[in-house]
């Protein structure tokens, strides 16, 4: 089987495993920079072109795609979609997990519980958002990654500059409530076609309360609780992804979601876990081609 990975790094720890792992089970590989890919449109035949030229289509699709290049790894993707190629990542479910409001507005319509959520540009809510989330109180960018633009906020003052600084920056932000009894901790579980094949909890660094691994975190692999593993099925179930890291905490009344990945890093996963993730993800690219 001919699979395409696209990544702008070849270097990147994920991109290599997934190379390796395709190698390994004697599928040939190439590795696309979507910044080098041409749409075609016409009527009944689009194609696609790689470095100005017609690109020998894949049999599957691998997306590794960050938040910042979303509108053009989308289109990208709806083009495979198009096409009728496989990927591990439809082009609807990456724009939804690249919104986190949208993300945990999708999560309310099919009763997915997370932490409650204000989304308010205006300074003069200020009052209003402290009194329905208390203090501290999470601030959150809706596109931000790996845990940048993400801020405890705990006094009126602190919450009235953040607002007026991602205002004049025009970036979009959204404020949880904090949920102290998660002690800076959260849970990570990869889900590839419906089935969670690897977690582990994530603790944040002294003196920081994001568990990111980018961030310093330590991470160790555990067994999921059957709330969480029904959770993570049914958020990547709810984004319409066969290959999604989902990201709860846990709290006083259970699980709530945190975060759906389009692209979850493998590095740390495999590492706390021992589980062989890419090949579970070649391996799901493999099904869908039979």
């Amino acid at each position: 089987m001919r699979i395409a990975i696209l990544s702008r790094g070849r270097e990147l720890y994920s991109t290599q495993r997934l190379l390796r792992a395709a190698s390994s089970r004697g599928h040939e590989t190439v590795v696309l920079d979507i910044f080098k890919c041409r749409m075609l449109l016409k009527p009944q035949s689009p194609d696609l072109y790689y470095n100005g030229k017609v690109m020998r289509m894949p049999e599957g699709v691998v997306a590794r795609i960050g938040h910042t290049t979303t509108e053009k790894g989308s289109a990208i993707l709806r083009q495979f979609e198009l096409l009728h190629i496989p990927s591990t990542l439809p082009a609807d479910a990456l724009l939804l997990t690249h919104n986190k409001l949208a993300c945990f507005q999708k999560a309310e319509m099919v009763g997915i519980p997370y932490p409650p959520t204000v989304y308010s540009s205006d300074p003069g809510d200020i009052g209003a958002i402290i009194k329905e989330l208390g203090l501290p109180i999470v601030l959150k960018l809706l596109s931000g990654t790996h845990g940048n633009g993400v801020q405890l906020l705990t006094s009126e003052p602190a919450v009235l500059n953040a607002i007026e600084l991602l205002n004049r920056l025009q970036e979009p932000f959204l404020f949880q409530k904090f949920i102290k009894e998660a002690a800076g901790s959260d849970i990570r579980a990869i889900v590839v076609g419906g089935q969670v094949i690897a977690s582990m909890k994530r603790e944040a660094r002294p003196g920081d309360f994001r568990a990111n691994l980018h961030r310093g975190g330590k991470a160790k692999k555990i067994t999921l609780s059957k709330a969480e593993e029904d959770m993570a099925i049914q958020a990547a179930a709810m984004a319409g992804m066969p290959v999604a890291g989902i990201d709860m905490i846990a709290s006083k009344k259970g699980p709530l979601l945190l975060e759906i990945n389009a692209s979850p890093g493998l590095e740390g996963i495999e590492a706390a876990t021992k589980v062989d993730v890419a090949g579970k993800i070649i391996g799901w690219l493999e099904n869908e081609n039979h």
